[in-house]
C-alpha cells in the first residue's frame, strides 16, 4: 500500500500514525512524506527511520517526495493541516478547563468530561 502523508511536518502526528500502522496487521506499507518546511520534514524522516528500524519485520518503507509525486498512485491520502497556527493551539493547551478541551488536537475524544 501507498500512503501519502501530506503535511508530514507534524512530527507528533506523524509519530503516532507510523506507530498505529506498525502495529496494525498491514505489512509493506509505502509512506510518502509531504511537507513545505524542509527542517519540519527533516525531523519526521528522523523519527519514521527510527520507528521502522524497530520493526524491520514489517517492511515499511518511507519515501519524501513532492506533493505531486505523492499523490500519483497513492492509495490512502493523509492530510494534516495546522488550522489556526501556534497562537489558538497554544491557548486550548494552556487553559484546558475555560476551552472545555484536554489537547492541543481538540478533538471530540479528548472533550473533559
Amino acid at each position: 500500500m501507498r500512503l501519502a502523508l501530506v503535511g508530514a511536518g507534524s512530527a507528533v502526528f506523524a509519530r503516532t500514525l507510523l506507530v498505529d500502522l506498525l502495529l496494525s496487521p498491514l505489512e509493506g506499507v509505502t509512506v510518502r512524506l509531504v511537507d513545505p518546511n524542509p527542517r519540519r520534514l527533516e525531523v519526521t524522516l528522523r523519527l519514521g527511520r527510527y520507528l521502522l528500524e524497530r520493526f524491520p519485520q514489517k517492511g515499511f518503507a518511507l519515501e519524501v517526495l513532492g506533493l505531486r509525486e505523492a499523490l500519483e498512485g497513492a492509495e490512502v491520502v493523509v492530510l494534516v493541516a495546522d488550522v489556526g497556527a501556534r497562537k489558538p493551539s497554544a491557548t486550548i493547551t494552556r487553559s484546558p478547563s475555560a476551552t472545555g478541551w484536554t489537547r492541543a488536537s481538540a478533538t471530540p475524544w479528548a472533550q473533559a468530561a
